[in-house]
Order: C-alpha cells, then structure tokens, then sequence
C-alpha cells in the first residue's frame, strides 16, 4: 500500500525543517510511505491512504493538511488523522477543540468501539469540546472526553493518540483492516 503522511515542523538555528517519527516507519514497515513536505503540492491520487500525523501547528501545515483533505475526499482516498491530525480533522469538519488537562505524557484507558482498553498513551493538551458535523464518536475516556471518531459518509477516521507508539497497536476496526 502507498501512504502519504504530514508532518511536523521544527525550527532549529532558524531554519525550519520538516520531521516525521521514526516510528512511523517501524507501524507502517512493508507498506511504501510518501513523508508530504509542508512547502509542496501533491498528487493524492498516488496513494492509498493519507495519515495526517500527530504534532505541532504552523501555518504551512495547515494549508498543506488543508488541501491534502479536500483531495483525499475528492478521490474517495481514506484518511487517518492521529492526534494533531484528529485535531485537525475535528476543526475541518466544524468542530471545536479545546485545551485539556491530565493528557499529556501520561496513559489511561479509553473505550474504543464498545471494548475498553487500559493504558492507552496520550501526548495532547488538546481535547475535542464539539465533534465536527458528519463525524461520529467511537471512543471515549473514562471521563466521557470523545478519543476516537469516524466520519458518517467518508472513509476518515480519528484517534487522539499515537498508535505508531504502542507495542499493542490500536485503531478503529475500519482502519485497521486496511493497513
């Protein structure tokens, strides 16, 4: 499968850089990963999936995940958004974020599709405060804020935390399935 990801930036001695995590390339190792830099166009339909990935905002970000979803949609090309991309995704769709304590760094269960699981990492001080129009909660935390959620007519999916650090991968059945 061929999996284009967004990325991160960075700034180090002023120049600003794109990153992505080594782990992505350990969760996604046999597939082929197109890593999408923040300060170029690309063809979606040359892949099978888009993973907005989890991270910082800029400005060059935005516009590049901004135009990467319209695309994806407009090709019927699934979408995973995990943390910052979730995020992203929410505020896409109309939704609203908000800050949040007690997320970040630290682990706690979370109920995914009617299965609770303990333990899950959580690196955010976002939260979802409303979930965007046509998006549906499939996972929450004991606390009742949404950690998971699909869309109602498209193939896009978002969990808050990082699934390319866990030892136990989890995801949302319909996106597991693909990769």
């Amino acid at each position: 499968m061929n999996i284009a990801i967004t990325q991160r930036t960075t700034e180090i001695n002023g120049f600003t850089y794109d990153c992505t995590s080594h782990a992505w390339y350990t969760f996604l190792h046999g597939h082929n990963i197109r890593p999408i830099s923040n300060r170029e166009t690309f063809d979606i339909s040359t892949v099978d999936m888009l993973i907005l990935s989890g991270g910082n905002d800029s400005t060059e970000r935005k516009n590049t995940e901004g135009y990467l979803v319209n695309d994806a949609i407009n090709e019927d090309i699934p979408i995973l958004g995990v943390c910052h991309g979730a995020f992203m995704l929410n505020k896409y769709f109309d939704g609203t974020n908000m800050y949040i304590e007690g997320h970040h760094n630290t682990k706690h269960p979370v109920e995914l599709e009617g299965h609770m699981y303990m333990n899950i990492n959580s690196y955010h001080s976002i939260g979802i405060h409303k979930l965007g129009k046509q998006l549906e909660e499939i996972g929450n935390d004991t606390d009742g804020h949404c950690e998971a959620f699909k869309h109602r007519d498209f193939r896009i999916w978002g969990v808050v935390w990082h699934p390319e650090r866990m030892e136990d991968i989890l995801l949302p059945s319909g996106i597991r399935d693909m990769i």
